[in-house]
């Protein structure tokens, strides 16, 4: 996805809220009629914008790169446009073994607002199109020939919308992966939680990563006690994370390296949190303790990134 980071004077909010109808998601054709909306009525802070390779997946497979001595492979998929061209050079240039769909529909973004007036901050509001995203098909299992498979993007809401791919529950067959699935939202559990079930009693080894309210929801659409016979990491943002397996829990307490300003500035962490896991596990599989805190270490780095591109961006203007 592509990320569009946009700092807008708080007269922006009743056209954003207009145009999206107040919803979080919109499809791909309302997200670029705000776009234009936004530049044909603040010129000036459109041209100030910022636009980056994004996404969750995106996130990790980047940082999941950079930690570990193995090649990294990304399935999605994108549309034939600038957005589309952007994330793939980003991943060569990263040296990412890619396998992205092209669609008619457009690449899809998050666009982050940040609304200010006379140098204060007076809010902030994210929108989302996941567009190609939602288009992606696995076909032939591809995704689990790899012993190591994070799936992140079980997104949904009122329209339906996810960016999982789609027919992976009921088709793939598992033996011997170590399966990591990032929750991503409560609503979304129901898909995770049927993956997990349709394993049986494969070979596969589960991993969930997710919030307290995330995990609560996935054990109640399993049916089970969430820590039995699944591992579980649930992230508690500046209370650390604590991960679970039968009758073992490991607890950390959270890394910081720069205080959060704004709720907005955490976005992304959960995957920068998952990446620093995963590469942490993949080189030293048996102690999660260290993994915690390499995730722990990831999440806060991430942050400091965030909060900074947003301090330089605006400061000449």
């Amino acid at each position: 996805m592509a990320d569009i980071f946009l700092e807008l004077p708080v007269q922006a909010e009743p056209l954003i809220c207009e145009v999206t109808n107040g919803k979080a998601h919109v499809d791909s054709h309302i997200f670029l009629e705000l776009l234009a909306e936004i530049r044909r009525n603040f010129p000036d802070f459109a041209e100030r914008s910022v636009i980056h390779p994004g996404g969750g997946a995106l996130t990790a497979a980047a940082l999941i790169s950079q930690g570990i001595p193995a090649p990294v492979w990304y399935f999605g998929s994108v549309g034939n446009d600038a957005w589309g061209s952007m994330i793939e050079e980003y991943l060569i240039g990263l040296h990412i073994q890619c396998d992205l769909q092209i669609c008619s529909e457009t690449t899809g973004a998050m666009m982050y607002c940040r609304y200010r007036e006379r140098g204060e901050e007076q809010g902030w509001r994210i929108i989302g199109s996941p567009g190609a995203a939602g288009m992606y098909r696995c076909s032939n299992n591809e995704l689990f020939q790899h012993s190591d498979v994070y799936l992140e993007g079980f997104l949904s809401d009122e329209t339906g919308v996810f960016t999982f791919p789609r027919g992976i529950v009921s088709e793939s067959k598992f033996s011997g992966q170590r399966i990591f699935i990032d929750l991503g939202s409560p609503s979304a559990a129901y898909r995770a939680a049927s993956l997990v079930l349709s394993a049986g009693s494969s070979s596969a080894e589960f991993l969930i990563l997710g919030t307290e309210q995330e995990a609560e929801q996935f054990a109640l659409h399993l049916g089970r006690d969430l820590w039995r016979n699944t591992a579980a990491v649930v992230k508690r943002g500046a209370r650390g994370a604590v991960y679970r397996k039968d009758d073992v829990s490991i607890e950390i307490p959270a890394f910081c390296t720069h205080p959060v300003l704004t709720e907005v500035d955490t976005v992304g962490a959960g995957d920068a949190f998952a990446a620093g896991f995963i590469a942490e596990l993949y080189c030293n599989d048996q102690d999660i303790r260290q993994a915690l805190k390499r995730g722990s270490m990831k999440a806060s780095e991430h942050i400091s990134r965030i909060q900074k591109r947003w301090s330089q961006m605006f400061m000449n203007a």
